[in-house]
């Protein structure tokens, strides 16, 4: 009976841990696609538009070509990330709180790695805004009768 009870007890923290771990296997995936798909198309459009881009970009385009070559090591993390999480999950209530802290730290990393990652993307687009904004703006007020502005 004592080990039916122990079997009931564990059941609550392995669901836990799955859940933990498939967001995160989700945040890895979405990270994935804005490294190794999304940041390249926008180098390639920096290129194409031949724009100057701040030092934020740049480093956010050589870590995006470092995910590029070397995704596969995001696998290690990821096993890792669900032994922890199984067995801070099983340990006693005064270590569970462990695994949440690990959890909520991860999700909240990756939030302010995306928000970092729109930040340094859409600088260079302000930047060229400013630079071919008013230039654009003024031909496409200019009627046949008025000659556009040098």
């Amino acid at each position: 009976m004592n080990n039916a009870s122990d079997q009931l007890r564990v059941w609550p923290g392995l669901l836990w841990a799955s859940a933990t771990w498939v967001s995160h296997f989700f945040v890895l995936f979405v990270l994935f696609v804005t490294f190794v798909v999304c940041v390249p198309w926008i180098e390639f459009m920096y290129d194409k538009l031949d724009m100057d881009l701040p030092s934020i970009s740049v480093r956010l385009i050589e870590f995006s070509r470092g995910m590029v070559n070397y995704w596969y090591l995001l696998v290690v993390p990821l096993f890792l990330d669900f032994a922890f999480l199984i067995g801070a999950s099983l340990s006693g209530p005064k270590l569970r709180w462990l695994a949440r802290a690990w959890s909520t730290s991860a999700l909240l990393g990756t939030i302010l790695l995306l928000g970092m990652t729109i930040l340094a993307i859409s600088l260079p687009f302000q930047e060229y805004e400013k630079q071919h904004g008013e230039a654009a703006d003024a031909a496409s007020d200019a009627t046949p009768e008025q000659p556009l502005p040098q």
